[in-house]
């Protein structure tokens, strides 16, 4: 245990460990409407309690996998659920010292160290969903600088490069794709112009790929091949990404669900999804978080302990989205990460305390990094949708418990935040400096 733990930081080491447990427990749920761009905000007046896994009485993370799984996953608890959330508090105590003291089991004297019992109660709040680019304009800086006069992006690549974070590009191509070749030649020169700036490392060109706007699968394909070969060409050596959904990943093994979203969107099933990222060929892939909640609500899965149906609540679809994605061996052609947009809030100020802020980082974080994800991008920093601001600081860049938690968990360099250099808080610079305190990785809208 030694040798593994030695090639790791220590954080990502309690993460390991706190987060595989508490990737089969249900701690926080996350809630969300259930169509990608309108945003309802967070609420914690909406919080309610969710009944735990409880292995004793049956439940099993195989009922949340769907019946074409393959029959090499295993699907296990390796602690009763209702006993992990004292596991992972045992091993991440005191700075996990206990991890760090943890010797290897020997034939000759072998203890095995009981996990107390305790009954725990789960709450959620609503999570936002994604959006499209933020529309809402404001200048880079209040206050004339050399910054000012430059173009938006530029000023937050050179900001970006000064704080020390690894820097992507991002812009939805789709759109403009789908207007015309003047208008998508137009959006692809200035993405490629702003990949070559010095210290940007890759280009996300497209997000919720296929959900809307396309007819066909082929149209799809043939936008990713024209898109991929021009940034080849334009960029070479840059790492391009793509951003998918997948509503159906949410169902488990609910048959009728499956269907019901494969209704919704026909040209975002897994399938097809799978078939889009072997034809990309990108290097990165990054999976929405936290959609289709009140879809998915609709439907039940099965209690095999009770005999009866329970609805499939969000955290029953985001286990079995992330456990669908490790079936599907999808990062076997890429590197599958996350983009969450759970922990943005609307208005001035943070809903959550110190413990509430924990709990979400815990969940939305925590669990996701335990089951093998690398990174996850967190998604608005002032960002505005339908009329309403969204932020993970508060107005004007004021601390809140989250950020504050985030900064000292030290989770800098698997975190990534979305920024747009035209909807900013303070302006550029400042703004980036606060956002680099917690996140190692932006993405900035062009």
């Amino acid at each position: 245990m030694r040798q593994f733990f030695s090639g790791i930081t220590r954080r990502e080491a309690q993460f390991t460990v706190a987060g595989s447990v508490l990737a089969l427990v249900v701690c926080m749920p996350l809630l969300a409407r259930a169509d990608p761009g309108v945003i309802p905000g967070n609420n914690p007046a909406d919080s309610g309690a969710e009944q735990a896994m409880d292995v004793q009485r049956g439940d099993s993370c195989r009922d949340l996998l769907p019946a074409d799984t393959p029959t090499h996953v295993v699907c296990h608890w390796l602690t009763p659920p209702q006993d992990a959330a004292e596991v992972a508090a045992f091993w991440a105590a005191d700075g996990g010292a206990n991890l760090e003291a943890a010797e290897p089991l020997s034939t000759a004297s072998a203890t095995v160290r009981p996990s107390p019992r305790r009954s725990a109660t789960t709450s959620s709040t609503s999570a936002p969903t994604p959006t499209a680019t933020p529309v809402e304009s404001r200048s880079p800086d209040a206050t004339a600088s050399p910054l000012a006069t430059e173009q938006p992006g530029t000023a937050a690549i050179k900001a970006a490069r000064a704080a020390g974070l690894r820097i992507w590009v991002e812009s939805d191509l789709a759109d403009d794709y789908l207007a015309g070749a003047t208008r998508f030649q137009t959006a692809l020169d200035a993405l490629a112009e702003a990949a070559r700036q010095p210290g940007v490392i890759g280009v996300k060109f497209v997000d919720n790929l296929a959900y809307s706007g396309f007819t066909s699968a082929d149209d799809v394909e043939a936008f990713l091949s024209r898109t991929v070969d021009a940034l080849r060409q334009a960029v070479p050596g840059k790492r391009l990404a793509i951003g998918v959904v997948v509503p159906e990943l949410g169902c488990g093994a609910a048959t009728a669900c499956v269907a019901a979203m494969r209704d919704k969107a026909p040209l975002a099933t897994k399938k097809l999804v799978e078939r889009y990222i072997k034809a990309s060929a990108v290097e990165q892939v990054y999976v929405s978080n936290g959609l289709f909640a009140s879809a998915y609500h609709q439907h039940q899965l099965h209690d095999p302990k009770t005999g009866k149906q329970q609805p499939i609540t969000p955290a029953i679809a985001t286990r079995a989205q992330w456990l669908s994605i490790k079936a599907l061996d999808w990062d076997t052609l890429a590197q599958i990460s996350s983009r969450e947009y759970g922990l943005a809030h609307s208005g001035r100020a943070a809903p959550w305390d110190d413990t509430q802020a924990t709990a979400q980082i815990n969940t939305r974080i925590g669990t996701v990094i335990g089951l093998g994800v690398p990174t996850v991008t967190l998604w608005g920093h002032h960002a505005v949708d339908g009329g309403r601001t969204y932020r993970l600081l508060d107005a004007d860049l004021a601390g809140n418990p989250l950020w504050s938690q985030l900064i000292r968990q030290q989770l800098r360099e698997r975190l990534s935040v979305v920024f747009d250099p035209r909807s900013t808080e303070l302006g550029i610079r400042q703004d980036i400096a606060a956002l680099s305190k917690a996140a190692g990785e932006i993405f900035i809208l062009v």
